[in-house]
This record gives structure tokens, C-alpha cells and sequence, in this order.
């Protein structure tokens, strides 16, 4: 394995506009890939480096190449893997390195928290997704919703408590924020139980409001969205929409009529009629 400063070297020459240093560099880290311990040295960077695209490449390489590598790594590398990883989510300041290393989370907890081997974790994300940060709040939400679509099960007796959490997130004034808990309903939607339709409708609750809101700004982008999911919420065997059918109803109808809308987003609230109609 390359040394510490050659290491950050070759992350750096990887980002080169010169194509001869930039095909060099890449092929030695391919190279150096093939062995576990290039998973320390790529978490190393992601806490040292100065340069955030040195920092967010190798948090993409993690998440690369750390499922390959997880079984060969020791208890202790592990463990304080995941210290880092949480830690780097909790003071990481630049948005697209803390996204990367959101990913890189998804992937270790896909291999570890079904197996009960990353204590703390769920109890950090609820954390987050409650923070007063819209960053904080964003990433752990994103993360909510990555871990429902591949690991759902285990975060099944959970539900409730992220229901109620994408509904606080829900009317954020930070479109970020919206957007990250809107994206967590789709995947929940199969993991749901009939205790859990209360927690629902109380998100509905809060979300027809932001939807009046997003109606008055003229916020297409979340509008689109948010008829995206009720799509999703409409499919559902259960009437998750009954206590709301005429406030999504006249949301749609504002929504398709108005000639100022993009047709795309026109069309999405046409969509979403068509399966309340059903």
C-alpha cells in the first residue's frame, strides 16, 4: 500500500484536468483496490483531506469497494469504520461530500444492521432526522429512506417513529429537507401495518399544507413530487388516502388547470386523479 501522502496524491492526480497524471493515478488506485487495506486509507482521507473533492472521491471509492472488503476487515477496523463514517455525517460541512459518505453509510449498514452488529446507528439517524441542521436533517432522512429499500424489514418496528419524523421534516422551510422526506414514503409503504395507519394519516396532515404552501410558491419541483408519491399512496391495498380524498382532490384539480405549470408537472397531478378514480 502506497504511503500515507501518496496515497492523497493519487486521489488528487485522479481529479487531474492531464489526462497522462489523471490515467496513471487511476490505474495505480485500481490497482491498490484489490486489497483491504485500502479501505483505512480511504477513510483516512475522507477525515484529513483539505480538498472536498479529494474527500468526496474517496468517500465514493468507499462506497465502491467497502462490501467487497467488509469480511476481511478486523472487529477493530470495523467498528472504528463506522465511528467515522457517523462522524463524518455529523460535522462533514461540504453538502456533496456529506451525501457521498451518506452512501457509503447505506452500504455498511446493509451488511451489518439486519445482524445487530452497528448499535447506535438508528438511534443516530433519528437523531439527525430531528435536528434543528436542514443539513443534519436532510442526510438522515435520505438515509431512512435508502435503508427501506434495502434492508426494510429491519427497520419494519421502526416505522412508526419515522412516520412521525418524515412528518415534522415535512413542512421544513428547506426544499432540501421536503424533497429528502417525501423520498422516504415510497420505500416504507410495503413495511407498513395497520397500527401504523394513524402515524400516516398524521403525515398527511402535515403534508396538505406544505402542499398549499408549495401551491402559493408556485413550486413546481415539489408539487411534482409530491403527486409522485400519493401515485405510490394511491397503489396501496389500504385506504391511506380516505380521511384526505377531497383535499387531494382539489390540490390535483389546482394543479391541472393552471396554465402557468410546466405540462409535465400538470400531467403528474392528471396521473394521480386517474388512480383516485379508480
Amino acid at each position: 500500500m502506497a504511503s500515507s501522502g501518496d496515497f492523497e496524491a493519487l486521489l488528487t492526480g485522479c481529479l487531474s484536468i492531464d489526462n497522462q497524471v489523471r490515467k496513471h493515478a487511476e490505474d495505480t488506485i485500481k490497482q491498490l483496490s484489490a486489497k483491504p487495506e485500502v479501505i483505512p486509507e480511504l477513510l483516512q482521507r475522507v477525515q484529513t483531506a483539505a480538498n472536498p473533492q479529494v474527500r468526496q472521491l474517496a468517500a465514493v471509492l468507499l462506497r465502491k469497494w467497502i462490501a467487497r472488503h467488509w469480511s476481511k476487515l478486523s472487529p477493530e477496523v470495523k467498528s472504528g469504520a463506522q465511528q467515522v463514517l457517523l462522524e463524518r455525517i455529523a460535522n462533514e460541512q461540504e453538502h456533496s461530500v456529506r451525501r457521498a459518505m451518506a452512501d457509503v453509510v447505506a452500504s455498511v449498514a446493509h451488511l451489518t444492521l439486519p445482524q445487530g452488529q452497528w448499535p447506535g446507528l438508528l438511534e443516530f439517524l433519528h437523531q439527525c432526522s430531528r435536528a434543528d441542521s436542514a443539513e443534519h436533517r436532510e442526510v438522515g432522512l435520505l438515509l431512512f429512506a435508502a435503508l427501506f429499500e434495502t434492508i426494510g424489514d429491519t427497520l419494519q418496528p421502526h416505522a412508526a417513529s419515522i412516520l412521525q419524523a418524515v412528518a415534522a421534516s415535512i413542512s421544513h422551510p428547506s426544499d432540501l429537507v421536503q424533497t429528502a422526506a417525501l423520498s422516504v414514503i415510497e420505500p416504507l409503504l410495503p413495511y407498513m401495518t395497520d397500527a401504523q395507519v394513524p402515524a400516516f394519516h398524521a403525515l398527511l396532515g402535515a403534508l396538505l399544507p406544505c402542499a398549499q404552501a408549495a401551491l402559493v410558491a408556485q413550486n413546481e419541483d415539489l408539487l411534482g413530487h409530491m403527486c409522485q408519491v400519493l401515485v405510490e399512496v394511491a397503489e396501496c391495498p389500504a385506504p391511506l388516502l380516505q380521511p384526505c380524498l377531497q383535499q387531494v382532490l382539489e390540490m390535483c384539480m389546482t394543479i391541472a388547470t393552471n396554465k402557468h405549470f410546466e405540462s409535465n408537472t400538470r400531467e403528474q397531478a392528471l396521473q394521480l386523479l386517474q388512480w383516485m378514480a379508480k
